[in-house]
């Protein structure tokens, strides 16, 4: 399959078996920008293309805790696995953190279009210390992003003992300093650590 560089514009091919397991993270070797692109299909040729997804950040997930440095990410359209920094399982939004609670895989988030807005989809990915939502554990062996917990605009998400909280991008939180100066500002939450 051939995809364009956001960037760029170079033609650039990535193996078909690449798209097995969802869109891979593509790296231009012109100009080294990396993204990744969405299918999309073209009803005149009857064969897929593919096309950039939005380039602007939906949301944020903001780490507010007393265990690790604020650090702040962007969530764009698609599904992205969170969890701690790992060189054998790398996921796509690594966290900086001494947490040994929190699993190299955690937690995912799914960001999909629903008519004009986007839903943004948090389910576990198995973690052995679970995620929680708001104090809250989610449903055990929910595992599959079709099963799912909504999030809302100031959700805090628990993974292992680090606190994350979720930012929605609106009028009043435009960019991703916006969401860290909003969260930042807050007291941090109580942190609940429920081992069995």
């Amino acid at each position: 399959m051939i995809v364009s560089c956001v960037n760029c514009g170079m033609k650039l091919p990535v193996p078909d078996l690449a798209f097995k397991f969802g869109v891979p993270k593509v790296t231009c070797t012109k100009c080294n920008k990396t993204f990744k692109p969405a299918l999309a299909e073209n009803t005149e040729e009857k064969t897929f293309v593919l096309k950039t997804l939005d380039k602007e950040p939906l949301g944020w997930l903001v780490v507010h805790d007393q265990q690790a440095a604020v650090q702040t990410f962007d969530l764009k359209s698609g599904k992205h696995i969170i969890g701690r920094k790992s060189q054998t399982r790398p996921c796509d939004i690594i966290i900086e953190t001494q947490d040994m609670y929190m699993s190299r895989q955690h937690f995912i988030i799914e960001v999909a279009k629903n008519g004009t807005s986007f839903d943004f989809k948090l389910a576990d990915c198995n973690s052995t210390n679970h995620t929680f939502l708001n104090s809250q554990a989610l449903q055990e062996n929910i595992g599959t992003i079709n099963k799912g917990v909504l999030l809302k605009d100031g959700d805090i998400i628990q993974a292992g003992q680090t606190k994350i909280e979720f930012r929605k991008r609106n009028s009043n939180i435009p960019n991703a300093t916006t969401a860290t100066e909003v969260v930042t500002k807050k007291n941090y939450a109580k942190t609940v650590l429920i081992l069995k």
